[in-house]
């Protein structure tokens, strides 16, 4: 049991309220859940692909913070792994190591399957009632791509605080995928 946190997110205030839950996970606004990748269905042809795009266009405008802010209820919202805690021995881990398991050795190399989908794909299996899915604001204000704002020079960074971070928002994961820092690694 414990708390994870991956090593790009930003501790902002004190964790221990959220102990109250036996086990705790963040949940953020993506465009493709694992559930999405797998089906042939409108969203995976057309929804997807312009909700990619409206993402994409707000990342890289001055202030498309708002936009990803006022549109990210037509993201579907999802766990994340990177913010997350358990009790001692919750059954949840055991279940996930379990789900782990049985995951064929040639699916292993697939990006995010080992992770995130198996992560979100042993939420919706999970039989247990102690699992707090906690609301994006908490951990990630800002989703993937849209993260980019946290980067960007910032006329008023102040302002963009206010938009971004909450009364609820305990830590910000900020996805160093996005940013050009892995070139220094």
């Amino acid at each position: 049991g414990g708390v994870y946190l991956d090593m790009d997110t930003l501790v902002l205030r004190d964790l221990s309220p959220l102990r109250r839950n036996r086990g705790f996970l963040g949940t953020e606004r993506v465009v493709w859940p694992g559930e999405r990748k797998q089906r042939i269905d409108a969203y995976r042809f057309a929804i997807g692909p312009l909700l990619s795009a409206l993402r994409w266009v707000a990342a890289r405008t001055p202030g498309g913070d708002r936009i990803h802010l006022r549109k990210a209820r037509w993201y579907p919202r999802e766990v994340n792994g990177a913010i997350m805690g358990f009790a001692a021995a919750h059954p949840f881990l055991g279940f996930l190591l379990g789900l782990t398991a049985k995951v064929p050795e040639r699916e292993w190399d697939i990006p995010h399957h080992l992770g995130t989908f198996l992560l979100q794909r042993a939420v919706k299996l999970y039989p247990g009632a102690d699992l707090e899915l906690l609301d994006t604001e908490c951990f990630y204000p800002l989703g993937p791509v849209a993260s980019t704002h946290y980067f960007r020079r910032q006329r008023d960074l102040e302002s963009l605080s206010r938009r971004v971070i909450s009364e609820r928002t305990y830590a910000v994961h900020w996805y160093a995928s996005v940013t050009a820092l892995n070139r220094f690694s």
